[in-house]
Protein backbone atom coordinates (compact mmCIF):
# COMPACT_ATOMS: atom_id res chain seq x y z
CA UNK A 1 0.00 0.00 0.00
CA UNK A 2 2.36 2.40 1.11
CA UNK A 3 4.74 1.66 -2.39
CA UNK A 4 1.73 2.71 -4.20
CA UNK A 5 1.18 5.97 -2.47
CA UNK A 6 4.79 6.53 -3.06
CA UNK A 7 4.57 5.68 -6.57
CA UNK A 8 1.52 8.09 -7.21
CA UNK A 9 3.39 10.72 -5.62
CA UNK A 10 6.33 10.11 -7.55
CA UNK A 11 4.36 10.88 -10.63
CA UNK A 12 4.88 14.56 -12.68
CA UNK A 13 1.57 16.06 -11.47
CA UNK A 14 3.07 16.22 -8.05
CA UNK A 15 6.52 17.56 -8.55
CA UNK A 16 4.99 20.53 -7.70
CA UNK A 17 4.48 19.28 -3.87
CA UNK A 18 7.79 17.22 -3.60
CA UNK A 19 10.05 18.81 -0.73
CA UNK A 20 7.24 20.43 0.54
CA UNK A 21 6.86 19.09 4.03
CA UNK A 22 10.52 19.26 4.40
CA UNK A 23 10.61 23.44 3.56
CA UNK A 24 7.34 23.56 6.13
CA UNK A 25 9.37 21.71 8.93
CA UNK A 26 12.23 24.27 8.26
CA UNK A 27 10.13 27.38 8.55
CA UNK A 28 8.74 26.15 11.66
CA UNK A 29 12.09 25.93 12.77
CA UNK A 30 13.40 29.04 11.79
CA UNK A 31 10.58 30.69 13.09
CA UNK A 32 10.84 28.72 16.60
CA UNK A 33 14.46 30.23 17.00
CA UNK A 34 13.40 34.07 15.69
CA UNK A 35 10.47 33.72 18.24
CA UNK A 36 12.88 32.59 20.87
CA UNK A 37 15.20 35.40 20.61
CA UNK A 38 12.80 37.69 20.77
CA UNK A 39 11.27 36.25 23.82
CA UNK A 40 14.71 36.67 25.32
CA UNK A 41 14.94 40.09 24.81
CA UNK A 42 11.66 40.81 26.18
CA UNK A 43 12.81 38.89 28.86
CA UNK A 44 15.82 41.34 29.38
CA UNK A 45 18.61 38.65 28.63
CA UNK A 46 21.04 40.48 27.00
CA UNK A 47 23.30 38.49 24.40
CA UNK A 48 20.66 35.88 24.19
CA UNK A 49 21.89 32.59 22.49
CA UNK A 50 22.41 32.33 18.92
CA UNK A 51 20.31 28.93 17.76
CA UNK A 52 22.42 28.57 14.37
CA UNK A 53 26.45 29.49 15.95
CA UNK A 54 28.52 26.87 15.58
CA UNK A 55 31.49 26.76 18.13
CA UNK A 56 35.05 24.96 17.85
CA UNK A 57 36.14 23.17 20.99
CA UNK A 58 38.77 20.63 21.85
CA UNK A 59 36.40 17.09 22.19
CA UNK A 60 38.39 16.03 25.22
CA UNK A 61 36.64 18.82 27.13
CA UNK A 62 33.16 16.97 25.74
CA UNK A 63 32.89 14.22 29.15
CA UNK A 64 29.69 14.12 30.78
CA UNK A 65 26.41 13.24 29.34
CA UNK A 66 23.48 15.65 29.80
CA UNK A 67 20.97 14.53 31.76
CA UNK A 68 18.65 17.86 31.04
CA UNK A 69 16.35 15.10 29.58
CA UNK A 70 16.61 11.36 28.52
CA UNK A 71 17.45 10.63 25.52
CA UNK A 72 19.31 13.74 25.77
CA UNK A 73 19.43 14.11 21.89
CA UNK A 74 15.03 14.34 21.81
CA UNK A 75 13.88 17.75 20.60
CA UNK A 76 17.26 18.56 20.29
CA UNK A 77 16.67 20.64 17.44
CA UNK A 78 13.54 22.32 18.88
CA UNK A 79 15.71 23.24 22.11
CA UNK A 80 18.91 24.90 20.17
CA UNK A 81 19.20 27.92 21.42
CA UNK A 82 17.46 27.61 24.64
CA UNK A 83 18.43 28.54 27.86
CA UNK A 84 17.11 26.71 31.12
CA UNK A 85 17.06 26.89 34.58
CA UNK A 86 17.13 23.47 37.63
CA UNK A 87 19.56 20.95 38.47
CA UNK A 88 19.73 19.51 35.20
CA UNK A 89 23.38 19.98 34.78
CA UNK A 90 24.90 18.09 38.26
CA UNK A 91 22.22 15.38 38.62
CA UNK A 92 23.59 12.53 41.00
CA UNK A 93 24.26 9.97 39.08
CA UNK A 94 22.38 7.12 41.39
CA UNK A 95 18.96 9.46 39.95
CA UNK A 96 20.42 9.30 36.40
CA UNK A 97 20.78 5.29 36.71
CA UNK A 98 17.06 5.03 38.28
CA UNK A 99 15.95 6.81 35.41
CA UNK A 100 17.65 4.72 32.59
CA UNK A 101 16.61 1.65 34.73
CA UNK A 102 12.90 2.39 33.66
CA UNK A 103 14.20 2.12 30.24
CA UNK A 104 15.00 -1.51 30.34
CA UNK A 105 16.62 -1.25 27.05
CA UNK A 106 19.64 -2.74 25.94
CA UNK A 107 20.41 0.48 23.71
CA UNK A 108 20.11 2.55 27.04
CA UNK A 109 22.29 0.46 28.82
CA UNK A 110 24.52 0.25 26.05
CA UNK A 111 24.82 4.04 25.27
CA UNK A 112 24.53 5.78 28.96
CA UNK A 113 26.11 2.83 30.76
CA UNK A 114 28.29 5.86 32.22
CA UNK A 115 27.08 8.96 33.05
CA UNK A 116 31.22 9.82 31.41
CA UNK A 117 31.31 9.24 27.64
CA UNK A 118 34.57 7.74 27.86
CA UNK A 119 33.59 5.17 29.88
CA UNK A 120 30.08 4.25 28.00
CA UNK A 121 30.00 0.32 26.51
CA UNK A 122 29.62 2.61 23.32
CA UNK A 123 33.04 4.50 23.34
CA UNK A 124 34.96 1.80 24.79
CA UNK A 125 33.27 -0.67 21.54
CA UNK A 126 34.66 1.93 19.45
CA UNK A 127 38.06 2.53 21.05
CA UNK A 128 38.77 -1.31 21.13
CA UNK A 129 38.19 -1.63 17.32
CA UNK A 130 40.07 1.44 16.54
CA UNK A 131 42.73 2.01 18.90
CA UNK A 132 43.46 -1.79 19.67
CA UNK A 133 42.51 -3.01 16.38
CA UNK A 134 39.83 -5.20 17.89
CA UNK A 135 37.32 -7.42 15.53
CA UNK A 136 33.58 -5.56 15.83
CA UNK A 137 32.27 -9.18 16.51
CA UNK A 138 34.06 -8.91 19.86
CA UNK A 139 32.65 -5.68 20.98
CA UNK A 140 29.00 -4.52 22.15
CA UNK A 141 28.51 -2.49 19.35
CA UNK A 142 28.34 -6.29 17.68
CA UNK A 143 26.36 -6.97 20.28
CA UNK A 144 23.57 -4.10 19.54
CA UNK A 145 23.76 -4.10 16.28
CA UNK A 146 22.79 -8.16 16.49
CA UNK A 147 19.77 -7.31 18.77
CA UNK A 148 18.21 -4.07 17.63
CA UNK A 149 15.23 -3.77 15.19
CA UNK A 150 16.07 -0.79 14.01
CA UNK A 151 16.81 -0.63 9.99
CA UNK A 152 19.88 1.08 10.41
CA UNK A 153 21.51 -1.39 12.25
CA UNK A 154 20.11 -4.23 9.54
CA UNK A 155 22.85 -6.58 8.57
CA UNK A 156 25.79 -4.72 10.51
CA UNK A 157 25.75 -1.71 7.68
CA UNK A 158 26.43 0.61 10.82
CA UNK A 159 29.50 -1.13 11.45
CA UNK A 160 30.78 -0.52 8.49
CA UNK A 161 29.21 3.16 7.91
CA UNK A 162 31.26 3.78 11.30
CA UNK A 163 34.49 2.51 9.55
CA UNK A 164 34.05 5.08 6.77
CA UNK A 165 32.92 7.57 8.95
CA UNK A 166 36.60 6.97 10.76
CA UNK A 167 38.58 7.07 7.76
CA UNK A 168 36.58 10.64 6.79
CA UNK A 169 37.62 12.11 10.02
CA UNK A 170 40.92 10.61 10.24
CA UNK A 171 41.58 12.28 6.69
CA UNK A 172 39.69 15.30 7.00
CA UNK A 173 38.68 16.39 10.29
CA UNK A 174 35.01 17.23 10.92
CA UNK A 175 33.60 19.42 8.71
CA UNK A 176 30.60 21.18 9.79
CA UNK A 177 27.59 19.79 7.63
CA UNK A 178 26.68 22.66 5.45
CA UNK A 179 30.58 22.65 3.84
CA UNK A 180 30.42 18.91 3.64
CA UNK A 181 26.95 19.56 0.84
CA UNK A 182 25.55 23.48 0.49
CA UNK A 183 22.06 21.12 -0.51
CA UNK A 184 21.31 19.69 2.66
CA UNK A 185 17.72 20.06 4.35
CA UNK A 186 17.93 22.59 7.23
CA UNK A 187 18.02 19.59 9.61
CA UNK A 188 20.67 17.57 8.31
CA UNK A 189 22.70 21.24 8.22
CA UNK A 190 22.06 21.33 12.09
CA UNK A 191 23.02 17.96 12.50
CA UNK A 192 26.51 18.97 14.09
CA UNK A 193 27.35 16.94 17.34
CA UNK A 194 25.70 18.84 19.86
CA UNK A 195 25.91 19.79 23.63
CA UNK A 196 24.57 21.30 26.25
CA UNK A 197 26.11 23.81 28.49
CA UNK A 198 26.21 23.51 32.51
CA UNK A 199 26.02 26.47 35.32
CA UNK A 200 30.31 26.54 35.12
CA UNK A 201 30.44 26.64 31.25
CA UNK A 202 30.65 22.25 31.94
CA UNK A 203 30.36 21.15 27.85
CA UNK A 204 27.37 18.23 28.30
CA UNK A 205 27.17 15.53 25.48
CA UNK A 206 23.63 16.18 23.92
CA UNK A 207 24.46 14.35 20.17
CA UNK A 208 26.71 13.11 17.36
CA UNK A 209 28.22 9.80 19.46
CA UNK A 210 29.92 8.50 16.86
CA UNK A 211 31.93 11.95 15.46
CA UNK A 212 33.27 12.40 18.87
CA UNK A 213 33.90 8.84 20.10
CA UNK A 214 35.90 9.01 16.86
CA UNK A 215 37.39 12.72 17.46
CA UNK A 216 38.45 11.91 20.96
CA UNK A 217 40.46 8.18 19.59
CA UNK A 218 41.99 10.43 17.30
CA UNK A 219 42.63 13.36 19.35
CA UNK A 220 41.58 16.12 17.37
CA UNK A 221 42.10 19.79 18.41
CA UNK A 222 38.91 21.27 17.64
CA UNK A 223 35.25 19.87 16.53
CA UNK A 224 32.17 22.16 15.45
CA UNK A 225 29.62 21.86 17.78
CA UNK A 226 26.28 23.49 18.31
CA UNK A 227 24.84 24.20 22.05
CA UNK A 228 21.68 23.00 22.92
CA UNK A 229 21.15 24.57 25.89
CA UNK A 230 22.81 26.78 28.29
CA UNK A 231 21.68 26.86 31.87
CA UNK A 232 20.40 30.44 32.81
CA UNK A 233 23.45 31.21 35.59
CA UNK A 234 25.93 30.47 33.13
CA UNK A 235 24.31 32.45 30.40
CA UNK A 236 24.49 35.33 33.16
CA UNK A 237 28.23 34.68 33.14
CA UNK A 238 28.44 35.37 29.92
CA UNK A 239 26.23 38.94 30.01
CA UNK A 240 28.79 39.51 33.13
CA UNK A 241 31.91 38.99 30.83
CA UNK A 242 31.25 41.23 28.30
CA UNK A 243 29.83 43.82 30.55
CA UNK A 244 32.73 43.06 33.21
CA UNK A 245 35.76 41.25 31.88
CA UNK A 246 37.90 42.64 34.17
CA UNK A 247 36.29 40.43 36.62
CA UNK A 248 37.49 37.39 35.15
CA UNK A 249 40.55 35.71 34.26
CA UNK A 250 42.25 34.43 31.25
CA UNK A 251 40.81 30.55 31.28
CA UNK A 252 37.23 32.13 31.81
CA UNK A 253 37.52 34.69 29.27
CA UNK A 254 38.99 31.78 26.82
CA UNK A 255 36.52 29.51 27.38
CA UNK A 256 34.87 29.15 23.44
CA UNK A 257 31.51 29.83 24.92
CA UNK A 258 32.43 33.44 26.41
CA UNK A 259 35.57 33.88 23.71
CA UNK A 260 33.07 33.75 20.74
CA UNK A 261 30.47 36.09 22.51
CA UNK A 262 33.27 39.02 23.17
CA UNK A 263 34.57 38.47 19.48
CA UNK A 264 30.55 39.30 18.59
CA UNK A 265 29.91 41.83 20.92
Amino acid sequence: MLSRISEIYEKELFRPLHGFPTKVRNSKLLALYTLRKIFYTVKGIKYAPEPLEILWINPQSIEKISTRRMPPDENRLKDLGSLKSGNWDNQPFNEFKETLEEKNNFRFDFFFSSMFFSETSFHKSLYNHFKKNIDWKETKYYEICQKSDLDKYENMKKLKETDRLFESIRDKGIVPQVELDRKLSLKDNLDEIMVDIGRDGEFLFVNGRHRLSIAKILGLEEIPVRIVCRHIKWQEKREKAVRNPEEFDDSFLNHPDIKNLLKNN
